[in-house]
């Protein structure tokens, strides 16, 4: 007889019988005899009472058969003649029944009497059979996975029973998990007796013929021991083949459904881990498989979805959207493989990998999972191990495994195991951590290793269980106190190494553990005297300095996450430390943390000065100058910001850098004292270090918005112009400030980057009103730079090639010839300004009421010599006019450089022309006009093919147009006939033949 446990639902054992022939039947009659699949309800019940029997599906018991405490025998309609294999889902009920290479399902379902609407279990057939590729000896079902395997094979497949979506299942329903024991309360009878319903505690059952002892066996695991194989093992090449040669099929065959409520449905088959053996090899035995468990592994949260189980598809459990992993242990004769199957919402995203590999001592018989240990009873013993499913969830690297114990059996007679009480997760913990106490000191990795598989195994019981109601069971209080201890005891293991990487495990734990800063030094401070009793010396210093910087830097201003002993104990670590920079820590968490801004500054300036005194043969860094500053600030005592500020012989680079890694030093908030942030820019100013940068560090402080906007894309320009224009009116003034000059340099970084990003970039084609606005900005600031008193010169950095490659570098090259540059000042850096507003209306970014306001503003305040080139460039319709009036040698080169359009051409000739005509009448000897009109229609015919240039060109000057033609015709030609000639002695060369 077949026997499988179902311990989840309702209290029933499923068997498989066969009918004897005689009164002594034989096993081999199994093989011919018919078997029927029967399920016993109330099986606990067997007493003189009786039995109720009834066909699954087809016959509904009476009100009167329904409930009571009578055992009821269910036969299932089986359609094989042979059954060969059973097995029930643990977690919804269903069995699957096996004959040979067929399987076929039985879906457990609770309806509801006609007349009395009591509830009563069913089963219905599903209505579909699966052909496998082999004959499997055993069967595994967990929600809708299904194991199938004998000796040499094994398959993991997922039964899709045509679901659509996650949705179909998932809940949507919010309430929160019920208060009760972790014992489930469902495995009491009526009168209020525990019930033994755990598969595990009766693994006896399955182990008859092992070793014989009346007495249960309490695996305690008083005795531990790491495996000390190697500190980093390889896992053993797997005794099976391939996965490539390894090719299983499922085959899905539809039956007729005869059972009016019985459901048509489609299902596809999900193939999730294929292996087969390796044939044997020479006098090498062939291995065999001798034992699968497959579990599921639900997470566990604050809040479970509730939902009716009608709801729910058949195939799977209400706790199905809390599912997060299948683990399948595949177990040959002295080996064991961990197979882990990743599930996210509610689909499985890989094939099958081997998280662990096991080596018993000895054969095995049979295994036992539990979320963190597995137990395995060998012909020797029982020996146990720790699993690594919550570091296959968590995506936590950790390559050891341990062998946690061993029991060894007695050598005399032959013993049988009845009953296996499991080892509290608290008893494992334990047991793991005094071991681990043993190795404190003396070798701190192995004690390292052995506390973090004990607070492994604490961390996978809070986190994970195979139990699909955990929604009705409590975690024990003393695991989550034991998980936080085990945290405290990481992170002061952490805390005291040596290395970043290192401290930052110690800071997470510490998090874990809910310690507080001057919990964790006291802790620190009892594990070194713990070590220095011991004659080893630790030093914690660097670690909680680490810790500290950290806390600190993420508590922000809350002063109540941080007591005043913390921060002082964090001012007196880092008063000694210097960063690589050559700054003091200090300055750098002065900068990061607003809490410690304002907790005792004037040591904290001391602590500062002393660093920067004893360092005064080197660079004074612009990290502790910049933390200084801020000091004073906060305190309103600008004169000594200033001279803080004004030590800084650091590079304006680093400064730069400081000033982008801190920029919400920069502003302030005039509606709370919240730090500023990009997202809420209402009220946001400039804060008094920006000021007393923009006085004394304009270069920095325009370079560090420019960063922020362009490069970080921190900030955007709009925020930076809404915060400038409280200080700087949109309105032109005859007056600048070094609030006015940073804005101008700002700009001009801004757009020289844009341009540079992108060449076609321009604001009228993108519509951007801030770009529009800002360069009216950069117009005015510029134009403000042409009428200052020669007494104030802004600082420039740009030489003059620089400068000419403003904004693209589209500057044209006829302005060269325009004054005051024509007067040979090319090089005076005081009309740089005026080369920048020459790239600047080059490019065509501004509006017409830009060029409007220009003109006027040129007009009235510029001189004459200064402000012409831009008259020109601010009325391209009366550039020519212009240009033909004052300085007509100009033209030919503002022919070439400017003029395109045919409608241009004819104008600027037809201006000349009548200049000519008029030179022709007058008076003068020297033909000023006539030779410029030369010269322009020379650099047309240049530029303009022949026909277009005999449209342009008058009929008055067309002999000359036409020599000019006949010219660049004779040159057009001469150039084919080169260019034709060198081809045909190319391909004569090649021994190609020619093409024309």
């Amino acid at each position: 007889m077949y026997l499988e446990l179902l311990t989840r639902y309702r209290n029933y054992v499923a068997t498989v019988e066969y009918k004897r022939t005689g009164a002594h039947g034989n096993d081999k009659e199994k093989d011919v005899l018919p078997s029927f699949t029967r399920v016993y309800t109330n099986w606990e019940k067997c007493d003189s009472r009786g039995m109720r029997a009834r066909i699954a599906g087809r016959v509904t018991p009476s009100s009167s058969q329904i409930g009571g405490d009578i055992m009821e025998l269910i036969e299932l309609p089986s359609r094989f003649q042979q059954i060969t294999a059973i097995a029930c889902s643990q977690e919804s009920g269903n069995i699957l029944v096996c004959s040979h290479r067929t399987l076929c399902l039985y879906q457990r379902v609770t309806r509801t009497h006609d007349i009395s609407r009591l509830k009563f279990i069913d089963f219905e057939t599903w209505p579909v059979t699966l052909e496998l590729s082999y004959s499997p000896t055993r069967l595994s079902i967990c929600e809708d996975l299904v194991a199938a395997s004998n000796s040499d094979s094994l398959h993991v497949f997922r039964i899709n029973k045509g679901f659509a979506r996650p949705t179909d299942w998932t809940t949507t329903a919010s309430s929160s998990a019920s208060s009760s024991p972790r014992k489930n309360g469902n495995d009491c009878n009526k009168d209020g007796e525990k019930i033994n319903t755990d598969a595990d505690s009766l693994l006896g059952e399955a182990c008859k013929g092992i070793i014989s002892s009346s007495s249960s066996i309490l695996s305690t695991l008083s005795s531990i021991r790491c495996s000390l194989r190697n500190n980093y093992p390889e896992l053993r090449v797997p005794p099976f083949k391939p996965p490539a040669s390894v090719a299983m099929t499922v085959n899905i065959k539809e039956i007729p459904v005869n059972e009016p409520w019985a459901e048509q449905m489609t299902s596809m088959i999900e193939s999730l881990l294929q292996l087969e053996l390796w044939d044997a090899e020479g006098e090498r035995a062939k291995d065999a498989i001798v034992c699968v468990a497959l579990r599921p592994l639900y997470k566990i949260s604050a809040f479970q979805s509730s939902k009716q189980e009608s709801s729910c598809p058949r195939l799977r459990s209400h706790a199905y959207n809390t599912l997060v992993a299948f683990n399948c242990l595949v177990c040959t004769r002295l080996q064991g493989f961990m197979y882990h199957f990743p599930v996210e919402d509610g689909l499985v995203t890989s094939v099958g990998k081997c998280i662990s590999e096991y080596n018993f001592t000895s054969l095995v018989k049979h295994i036992i999972l539990q979320p963190y240990l597995l137990h395995a009873v060998t012909q020797t013993g029982l020996e146990t191990y720790t699993l690594r499913s919550i570091h296959a969830i968590e995506e936590d690297r950790q390559e050891h495994l341990f062998h946690c114990g061993i029991f060894c059996f007695s050598d005399s007679g032959i013993q049988t195991i009845y009953s296996l009480r499991l080892s509290s997760t608290g008893t494992v913990y334990t047991d793991l951590l005094a071991v681990a106490s043993l190795h404190t000191f003396t070798s701190p990795f192995v004690y390292c290793q052995l506390l973090s598989e004990a607070h492994s195994v604490l961390r996978t019981a809070i986190s994970v269980t195979d139990n699909v109601h955990w929604e009705n069971q409590l975690m024990e209080p003393c695991d989550s106190e034991l998980y936080r201890e085990s945290c405290a005891l990481l992170s002061e293991y952490y805390l005291t190494r040596n290395t970043e990487a290192e401290w930052i495990l110690g800071y997470e734990y510490s998090q874990l553990a809910g310690l507080e800063p001057t919990q964790l030094m006291e802790r620190l401070k009892r594990f070194e005297q713990e070590a220095n009793q011991c004659e080893v010396l630790l030093d914690s210093a660097p670690g909680l300095t680490y810790y500290l910087r950290t806390w600190i830097v993420k508590c922000g201003d809350d002063s109540r996450k941080l007591s005043a002993a913390a921060l002082s104990a964090l001012q007196h670590l880092t008063s000694c430390v210097t960063i690589e920079d050559g700054g003091c820590l200090l300055s750098s968490l002065v900068l990061q943390s607003p809490l410690l801004r304002q907790f005792s500054r004037d040591k904290t300036i001391k602590i500062i000065t002393e660093h920067v005194n004893k360092n005064s043969s080197q660079k004074i860094s612009a990290l502790d100058c910049l933390a200084m500053t801020v000091l004073f600030s906060s305190k309103g005592k600008n004169s000594d910001a200033e001279n803080a500020l004004s030590l800084c012989t650091d590079s304006t680079s680093n400064m730069v850098a400081l000033l982008i890694e801190h920029w919400p030093l920069l502003f302030d908030n005039t509606r709370n004292k919240n730090q500023v942030t990009a997202d809420d820019w209402e009220g946001v100013t400039l804060s008094d270090l920006s000021v007393l940068l923009i006085e004394k560090k304009p270069i920095a402080m325009a370079e560090t918005l420019t960063l922020l906007v362009v490069k970080e894309q921190t900030l955007h320009l709009q925020h930076i112009l809404q915060v400038f224009l409280t200080y700087l009116p949109a309105r032109m003034c005859t007056s600048t400030s070094g609030i006015a000059a940073v804005l101008q340099r700002f700009l001009e970084g801004i757009f020289n980057s844009w341009i540079q990003n992108d060449n076609s970039w321009n604001p009228n084609r993108d519509c951007d009103l801030s770009a529009s606005d800002a360069l009216k900005i950069l117009m005015r600031s510029l134009l403000s730079d042409l009428i200052r008193n020669d007494r104030f010169i802004k600082e420039q950095e740009e030489t003059w090639e620089e400068a000419k490659n403003f904004f693209g570098g589209k500057r044209y090259k006829y302005l060269d010839m325009l004054p005051p540059l024509s007067f040979g000042e090319r090089e005076n850096s005081q009309h740089i300004g005026l080369l920048k507003l020459q790239c600047l209306l080059c490019t065509g970014w501004l509006e017409g009421s830009s060029l409007s306001e220009m003109v006027q503003f040129v007009e009235e305040f510029v001189a004459g010599d200064l402000g012409y080139s831009l008259l020109i460039l601010s009325q391209p319709e009366k550039a020519v006019e212009l240009l033909a009036r004052d300085h007509p040698n100009v033209l030919p080169q503002y022919t070439k450089d400017v003029l395109k359009s045919e409608p241009e051409l004819k104008h600027i000739i037809a201006t000349l022309q009548s200049k000519a005509d008029e030179e022709e009448a007058g008076e003068k000897e020297e033909k000023v006009y006539s030779q410029i009109l030369d010269e322009v229609i020379a650099a047309i015919a240049a530029s303009v093919p022949c026909d277009v240039f005999s449209r342009i060109v008058p009929a008055d000057a067309q002999q000359y147009a036409t020599a000019e033609c006949r010219n660049t015709g004779a040159h057009s030609t001469h150039l084919s006939d080169v260019i034709k000639a060198t081809g045909h002695r190319m391909m004569a060369t090649l021994n190609i033949k020619s093409f024309t």
